[in-house]
């Protein structure tokens, strides 16, 4: 992934391609936490050093972040094997979940002042993507028709369908 990642960069270095150039930090975002997680496991289970701010009860982190991890790891797969319209997929799949989560937020706090300045900001970010995202007017009007992102779970089956003999 880094060399072609080093390759993209240096066609967008030559480019004024605005959805190329937004993939590309997609990805670079992409990378970036997931080479982030990977060192913050291995600084919280590393035993080469005593670390004050280690402590050991962090160890129960280390599941979820792992979790996250290989989700990211499977979409940057995936992403890779079609990037611009599997890229385009996940960064529609973000602006349906964000319209979803501040629909869900506005009706429990939609009349709470306090939470006003977190609708604003909110919906600032959803009028960014509108413009820098590739979407429809429908899609905008009813983000329903954007289809999820799957992560790599719903892909495993959860049944064998013949067991191996070692089972």
């Amino acid at each position: 992934m880094e060399s072609d990642l080093r390759r993209r960069v240096a066609y967008t270095e030559r480019t004024t391609d605005l959805d190329e150039i937004r993939r590309l930090m997609l990805l670079l975002i992409m990378l970036k936490f997931a080479i982030n997680s990977y060192q913050a496991v291995g600084f919280l289970l590393s035993d080469l050093d005593v670390h004050p701010r280690r402590l050991p009860s962090f160890i129960l982190v280390v599941p979820p972040i792992n979790r996250q991890l290989m989700d990211l790891w499977f979409s940057l797969v995936y992403i890779m094997d079609d990037f611009g319209p599997r890229a385009l997929d996940y960064d529609q799949c973000g602006y349906r979940e964000t319209r979803e989560q501040v629909d869900k937020t506005r009706k429990q706090y939609g009349a709470d002042p306090e939470w006003q300045g977190w609708f604003e900001d909110m919906q600032d970010l959803v009028s960014l993507m509108e413009k820098q995202v590739p979407l429809s007017a429908d899609q905008i009007a009813d983000p329903s028709q954007i289809p999820y992102w799957l992560a790599p779970s719903p892909l495993a089956p959860h049944k064998l369908a013949k067991r191996p003999t070692w089972w």
